[in-house]
């Protein structure tokens, strides 16, 4: 493997799973500290706010600080602060969503909105899916975090915010933007986050279609590990991860 000068890790299924650390895990990113490498982790799950993965991550004996995080939130929110115009947001969220935008000081609302933002939201009700569709019918532009159908939990596959934006969305006849993996958009801002160009990152991820499509798209190696959802017969023999492995244990991709 080449030498990278940055890297952007996905988290649920390449670094932990629940509260497991994987193996291996909190050694690669103890091997990146101690190089001076970047990293940025890099999810799609919107409900946590970068502090609580910060936490997380400390209480698993791995290094991170703010700086090392990018959910679909963040992203979410610093896509809509590069917006010159008064924005004020609808949202459909948890915790990770209201705290993102509003460290980007984007106006939250349920009168005059300018957009509509969504992400996972296990309180959802009908009222806010009706509100949701009301606004983006009279204009609102139409944003969402992830297009995830469905993750994982502990009381197996449930429904995903890619499932609660459908409603929305064939409400009103109108698709979202989505801004998690393995949107372009997300992928460049970890490149910023990094100081890097994509030429000079590598991507690892345990999800063919987020993590690896989401970096091949965007012109990143990837690095598919084997230690989550994904499986070798997801992949698409003309859009091929740049390495396989088994496990970040399995050889040495520094």
């Amino acid at each position: 493997m080449k030498s990278y000068k940055g890297y952007l890790i996905d988290l649920d299924g390449t670094i932990f799973k629940g509260i497991d650390v994987i193996p291996g895990a909190k050694e690669f990113i103890k091997k990146l500290k101690n190089k001076n490498i970047p990293y940025v982790f890099i999810t799609n799950n919107s409900a946590l706010t970068a502090e609580s993965l910060v936490n997380r991550l400390n209480k698993m004996d791995i290094p991170a600080t703010k700086e090392n995080i990018l959910t679909s939130s963040i992203a979410t929110a610093k896509y809509l602060k590069q917006d010159t115009s008064n924005v004020t947001c609808f949202i459909i969220g948890e915790e990770g969503l209201s705290k993102a935008l509003k460290d980007e000081d984007i106006q939250i609302s349920n009168h005059n909105v300018t957009h509509v933002v969504m992400g996972i939201d296990r309180q959802v009700t009908y009222e806010k899916l009706a509100s949701a569709a009301s606004f983006v019918r009279k204009g609102a532009h139409f944003i969402s975090t992830n297009k995830d159908l469905a993750i994982p939990s502990d009381e197996g596959i449930i429904p995903g915010n890619g499932a609660l934006t459908s409603v929305v969305s064939l409400t009103t006849g109108i698709k979202p933007l989505f801004m998690g993996k393995p949107a372009k958009s997300m992928i460049q801002i970890g490149l910023d986050m990094l100081n890097c160009s994509a030429d000079e990152v590598v991507l690892i991820g345990d999800n063919y279609f987020t993590d690896i499509l989401g970096g091949i798209q965007s012109g990143v190696d990837t690095a598919f590990v084997l230690t989550g959802i994904g499986k070798v017969t997801d992949i698409d023999s003309s859009l091929k991860p740049t390495y396989i492995y088994k496990d970040l244990l399995a050889q040495e991709i520094i």
